[in-house]
Parts: C-alpha cells; sequence; structure tokens
C-alpha cells in the first residue's frame, strides 16, 4: 500500500539537487547516459527519482519553475 506525504516544491528540488549530488553528475549528465544505458543501479534509481520529481513539479527536468505551494506525493 502507498503512503503519502505532503511536501514543498521547494523540498523536493532541494531533494533534486541532493540526489544529483550525491552521484556527482548533472542533470544532463545523467539525461545521456540513461538514454545510451550506461548507468550503474544507483545511479538508475536515481534516475527514476529524478524524473518522478520533474514529474510531480510539471517539469521537463531543464528548467524548474514551481509556486510556493504543498503538493501531495506518493511515497
Amino acid at each position: 500500500m502507498s503512503t503519502m506525504v505532503r511536501t514543498t516544491p521547494r523540498a523536493l528540488m532541494e531533494r533534486r539537487r541532493r540526489l544529483l549530488a550525491d552521484i556527482h553528475m548533472g542533470y544532463e549528465e545523467l539525461r545521456t547516459r540513461a538514454f545510451t544505458y550506461s548507468l550503474t543501479a544507483e545511479e538508475l534509481a536515481v534516475w527514476h527519482a529524478v524524473q518522478d520529481i520533474d514529474r510531480l513539479l510539471n517539469c521537463d527536468g531543464w528548467y524548474i519553475r514551481v509556486e510556493d505551494r504543498d503538493l501531495y506525493a506518493v511515497a
């Protein structure tokens, strides 16, 4: 069963930033490596998490503009 959590766009953006920093990669490099199937298991997990965050923020990964309001996410 999924759990609902409440978060803010700012918190999601910070989580996204930390995820990319943890693997020492920027979005563009991660995206390129994902499309060429050259990610480690850890990097692939980060790629999926970043995609999920981008979907919640309603952005394409390149430019993030969100209002400072609460969002609901499934954890």
